[in-house]
């Protein structure tokens, strides 16, 4: 399944890893050997953990569940948005929003108003305010925007998060833990796999390797989305012959003034056929009804009135 090579991750440098003076014992057995003092991470565990990830992340987007993409280092934050957006997943790359998964009803309300505040830029009122009031605006919306603008239509907790850098997210690492969610993750050499999930040894440092392992990820879970709706047992929509829409049977149509509970919807039919209590019709006019049997507490689809619910006439 996994799209990235073994020269593919040596041309973008993936393999390198901190000075060795830096590293986490925990790492060890992803570590290849040493050189210069720079630890040489094993490529061949990246593809076989990369693998892994790639399963579980095609799995979540196969159901139709979230994954957040997190990174914030400087290096990282164009690349995290664009391919984000790319699959169709929300993405933080400023700044960890604190309490955004232990406290979300708090950040919500954050989210919440950034929306609001992207309505009012767009309305007229905007431009009656003054230049102060606008200068002022902007500056909140612009700080809201580095925070929240790529998780604005984020309603409920991420099912899983993509974290570029073990190391530097690590309010996100505790975060994510507390509240049970799995982390896929670059795990550079000064890194602790134990951390997460699924942990992909890396190089999270240089723009190519960054670049390579964000754009792995987005491609996965966007293959994921496109194999959703048969892999869920969805059944795709199917158009219908010739341009034309499929129309339901409908029942006979039947020119009453009341409905009797238990009546059949038939042309023929009078007030007197069957005994029992009737529902009133708003007013008389010929009507379809749906289904034939007619239930007391049913809900109708009459034509030219809409949903009605049958009652007891009073």
């Amino acid at each position: 399944m996994s799209q990235l090579t073994l020269q593919g991750l040596l041309e973008a440098g993936s393999h390198f890893g901190h000075q060795t003076k830096r590293w986490d014992p925990k790492m060890k057995s992803h570590i290849f050997t040493q050189r210069n003092g720079i630890h040489i991470i094993d490529l061949e565990s990246t593809l076989k953990m990369a693998d892994e990830a790639a399963v579980f992340v095609k799995k979540l987007a196969t159901e139709g569940k979230t994954l957040l993409f997190v990174g914030t280092k400087r290096q990282a934050r164009e690349i995290i948005k664009t391919e984000a957006k790319k699959c169709g997943c929300m993405y933080i790359n400023e700044r960890w929003v604190g309490g955004l998964l232990t406290n979300f009803d708090s950040v919500r309300k954050v989210i919440d108003k950034y929306n609001e505040m992207i309505t009012v830029s767009k309305g007229e009122e905007f431009g009656k305010l003054t230049k102060k009031e606008q200068s002022l605006f902007q500056k909140d919306f612009s700080r809201l925007d580095k925070s929240v603008g790529g998780i604005r239509e984020l309603k409920r907790l991420p099912d899983a998060l993509f974290i570029l850098d073990v190391k530097r997210e690590k309010i996100a690492v505790t975060e994510a833990k507390k509240v049970s969610l799995p982390i896929v993750a670059i795990c550079d050499t000064n890194s602790n796999p134990e951390l997460v999930d699924y942990p992909i040894p890396g190089n999270d440092d240089g723009l190519k390797s960054i670049q390579l392992f964000v754009s792995f990820m987005a491609d996965v879970y966007l293959a994921g989305r496109k194999e959703g709706p048969q892999e869920a047992g969805q059944k795709p929509t199917q158009p219908a012959e010739n341009g034309e829409k499929k129309v339901e049977e409908k029942a006979p149509a039947a020119k009453l003034k009341s409905i009797k509970v238990g009546m059949q919807a038939d042309d023929s039919l009078k007030s007197s056929d069957l005994p029992g209590k009737t529902v009133k019709i708003l007013k008389e006019e010929k009507i379809e009804v749906k289904p034939k049997k007619i239930t007391k507490g049913q809900v109708l689809e009459v034509e030219g009135l809409g949903k009605i619910t049958l009652e007891d006439e009073k």
